[in-house]
């Protein structure tokens, strides 16, 4: 199971299994990248780029509202400890 939280500058990713973490990275792309392509796209300005995502962009999964716990009947995240050396 891969986690992915993608941020204003950076994507986290962490990859589960078998209930424990077995990677995690930091990405330098985030949502401003996405809007400034956007907005490049559109010759338009990053704020009405910005606009345009928020009136017809899309999310899934917990992200996306509606008050939905766990959408999908998909299994409870993993709880993990984690150790300090």
């Amino acid at each position: 199971v891969a986690l992915i939280d993608v941020g204003g500058g950076t994507t986290d990713v962490t990859v589960f299994h078998a209930g424990a973490v077995k990677h995690t990275a930091v990405l330098p792309l985030g949502g401003n990248h996405i809007t400034n392509d956007v907005a490049a796209g559109l010759f338009t300005p990053s704020a009405a780029a910005g606009e345009t995502q928020a009136a017809y962009g899309r999310t899934s999964g917990w992200a996306g509202g509606g008050g939905e716990e766990n959408p999908g009947n998909l299994p409870p995240p993993p709880s993990f400890s984690q150790n300090r050396t």
